[in-house]
């Protein structure tokens, strides 16, 4: 006889397990038991420590005697599961959906005293000390629940009650339900963290984004009191309090490398095809679904910065800092997400482009410790950003990879923004050092006056020259210190594109060894065919695409590549050409540009490069300028238009006074569509349209013309790529 058996648990044992496994602290019990609440739609909740009771108090709908069989005493089961609560007409999204909240009681006390009614139904108690359970009836008017937790396991002091009221706080965004914290008659009430920050009190910019799924678009709007008014005398283009920006993502993404790849290894078919991929793409960002939310930024500058940038404020009075960005669905934060750790991964953003703000060339980075926030999702409209089991995070898919994307999109816009205010006045200080003039000062360095002869004007003069000097002397160092954290940046990323170079130029000398052996293997081979009377044989088959002869002549073609690389490489590293001068040569600008244009006519004949220069122009500068800026804006003309048969390329200079202007254009398809509204961010690092790009030639192009003293005026489109930019002598 086979006897069918049934496992046996223990009901303390069960409830330990439960509680310690899914709720890590008291805290996170105690909010499992406000969601409760918020569930039952209660408008208010009292929650109150005195000596070794804990009493959760809400005026929600409450349970009945079936309620208390069917579902309390049910483990793992639920009768939420994506309902909405009703709050004074409003439609709330429930909060649980596991059916083990109750075991949070479980980690809070050992003695569980539950008293609840339901409307036109009978009062109900029910008593556990986690051994045995019992339910009986009781005779009240009141609707709601009462809990009343004895033997608690852990004491509860002022202080950390006061710890748990700026918990909750962060905790639950809403104000549907009102909390209230009581520890012996001192009443702490809970705010939510993020309600009404303030500009100027709380923050310093505030950036607020929603993303539309359907349209696949993204929405940036940027608030700011960091800078003075005193800016917009100095920053005309730029409105420091307020920027808006909207980003297609499908044009964003369509072409990203590393996001493509994401999805061909979700994919249960490999994609193998850009239709897929795209048609792929469009699906993720469609499911993902709409989403929104504030950011705050802060910063406290150091005092010498203050005036420098014309920083508006020292400190703020309330400040939002190190609270972190907090991620919502509907009104209660996801544990993992609670704003402790680092989740969309700002500091590793920040390490990998570490430049200051006031860099010229260099992407800053907003630090994680800078930035404090929430993100609003939705169990149903976002339903694709799934929970793990244990509530304690989300599922790191397909979704999430992008979510993350979009947010750091949105943070990305603000980075330029504020970048580019800075940036203005950095250039504007830089100028005003240079042409700052002292008058009183120089007529006595020069005895031209002795400080007997001055009137009252002069010395009030040379006390305001002097003070002139001071500043610009310390502004002039700042600006040297700036320029070294730049070269520090700067060589980083140089010596990885150098020993990258170096290794293929080892490869080169490798090849130039064996020169002669493969360009003598082709004509030996044939040769010897037709040593054996079988080269006519082969030459005589009627689809040429079979003929020995055919792969022979394309291995000649891949040949001659390979020493148009070889030679390449050899010559870009010439040690001539990397010796410092005492100063820059006066060259022939069209003959050095020639040279130039002769070496890509050489390895690219689909490609016709005219040059429009004065015969007579001479300027002073590094032979090697000229060749990495314009064989970058080339290179990146090719690889931008690999499909073009033929590609023209314009380059016209002109000589103002002491700049040399350019103007560069070519006929392809002109810039990505990512890049219309903002042209200038392809000059950022690592900054690219294609599959394969790294984003270095750009930077490196605006790298070299800032550091001759120059400046790039302008991109844009016409019948082509147009960049505008001039070269200084430096």
């Amino acid at each position: 006889m086979v006897e069918r058996l049934s496992y046996v648990v223990e009901d303390s044992t069960l409830a330990e397990i439960l509680g310690k496994q899914n709720f890590s602290t008291d805290e996170s019990a105690v909010l499992e038991l406000v969601k409760n609440a918020f569930d039952a739609g209660s408008q208010t909740l009292k929650i109150i420590f005195t000596n070794h009771l804990l009493t959760i108090e809400d005026n929600g709908v409450g349970m009945d005697y079936n309620d208390i069989k069917s579902y309390w005493m049910h483990v793992g089961k639920s009768n939420k599961s994506n309902k909405s609560v009703e709050f004074n007409g409003v439609q709330k999204k429930m909060a649980g959906s596991m059916g083990i909240g109750r075991f949070a009681l479980a980690r809070l006390g050992e003695n569980i005293e539950l008293q609840s009614k339901k409307e036109k139904s009978r009062a109900v108690v029910w008593k556990t000390d986690w051994e045995s359970s019992t339910i009986d009836f009781l005779d009240y008017d009141f609707c709601g629940t009462k809990i009343f937790i004895r033997n608690l396991r852990e004491q509860w002091t002022k202080k950390r009650v006061e710890k748990l009221s700026i918990f909750l706080g962060k905790m639950y965004h809403d104000n549907v339900m009102k909390i209230i914290l009581m520890h012996n008659d001192k009443i702490f009430p809970v705010e939510p963290l993020f309600q009404r920050p303030k500009l100027g009190i709380n923050c310093l910019s505030a950036i607020k984004f929603s993303y539309d799924s359907k349209k696949m678009r993204l929405s940036t709007y940027i608030e700011s009191d960091e800078f003075r008014s005193e800016v917009y005398k100095i920053v005309h283009d730029i409105d420091i309090n307020h920027a808006f920006y909207e980003d297609d993502l499908y044009v964003e993404y369509r072409d990203n490398k590393k996001l493509m790849e994401l999805i061909a290894e979700e994919s249960v078919e490999p994609i193998y095809d850009k239709y897929k991929s795209n048609n792929s793409l469009i699906q993720i960002l469609n499911k993902i679904g709409d989403f929104s939310g504030e950011l705050y930024f802060y910063l406290k500058p150091q005092r010498a910065d203050l005036e420098r940038y014309l920083y508006k404020h020292m400190t703020l009075e309330s400040p939002l800092k190190g609270d972190g960005i907090v991620l919502y669905r509907n009104s209660f934060s996801i544990s993992s997400y609670d704003g402790s750790k680092d989740w969309i991964g700002l500091g590793k953003r920040s390490r990998k482009s570490p430049a200051a703000a006031s860099h010229l060339s260099g992407a800053w980075r907003v630090r994680e410790n800078q930035i404090s926030g929430k993100i609003i999702i939705d169990k149903d409209e976002n339903r694709y950003l799934k929970d793990l089991s244990n509530r304690q995070g989300l599922d790191e898919n397909i979704y999430y990879s992008f979510f993350i994307e979009i947010i750091g999109k949105s943070i990305n816009r603000f980075e330029r923004y504020r970048q580019s205010i800075i940036r203005s006045l950095v250039k504007h200080e830089k100028q005003s050092v240079e042409s700052t003039k002292t008058n009183i000062v120089d007529s006595i360095a020069k005895k031209q006056k002795k400080l007997s002869d001055l009137t009252d004007d002069d010395f009030n003069s040379l006390s305001y020259e002097l003070q002139e000097i001071q500043t610009n002397e310390k502004n002039s160092e700042r600006i040297r210190k700036e320029k070294e954290e730049k070269y520090k940046y700067d060589v980083r990323l140089l010596n990885v594109l150098a020993t990258i170079g170096l290794k293929s130029s080892s490869i080169a000398h490798e090849l130039k060894n064996d020169r002669l052996t493969i360009i003598s293997s082709i004509p030996r081979i044939i040769e010897l065919l037709k040593e054996k009377k079988l080269w006519n044989e082969f030459y005589s088959k009627t689809n040429e695409m079979d003929t020995i002869p055919y792969y022979l002549d394309s291995v000649r073609n891949i040949n001659q590549k390979v020493f148009s690389f070889m030679n390449t490489m050899l010559s870009e590293i010439e040690v001539k050409r990397f010796k410092k001068d005492k100063q820059t040569n006066t060259m022939n600008v069209k003959t050095e540009i020639e040279k130039i244009k002769e070496n890509w006519k050489r390895d690219y004949g689909r490609i016709k490069i005219v040059v429009e220069v004065n015969d007579e122009l001479e300027f002073p500068i590094y032979n090697d300028v000229l060749q990495v800026i314009l064989d970058n804006l080339i290179l990146n003309s090719i690889q931008n238009n690999d499909n073009k048969k033929s590609l023209n390329i314009n380059i016209r200079i002109e000589k103002r006074e002491s700049f040399l202007d350019f103007h560069y254009s070519d006929n392809g398809q002109g810039l990505h569509d990512k890049y219309i509204k903002d042209p200038m961010s392809i000059l950022e690092v690592h900054e690219t349209s294609r599959e394969d790009g790294h984003g270095l030639g750009m930077w490196i192009v605006n790298n070299t013309v800032i550091d001759t003293g120059g400046e790039i005026s302008k991109i844009y489109n016409n019948k082509g790529f147009n960049i505008e930019f001039y070269l200084g002598v430096k």
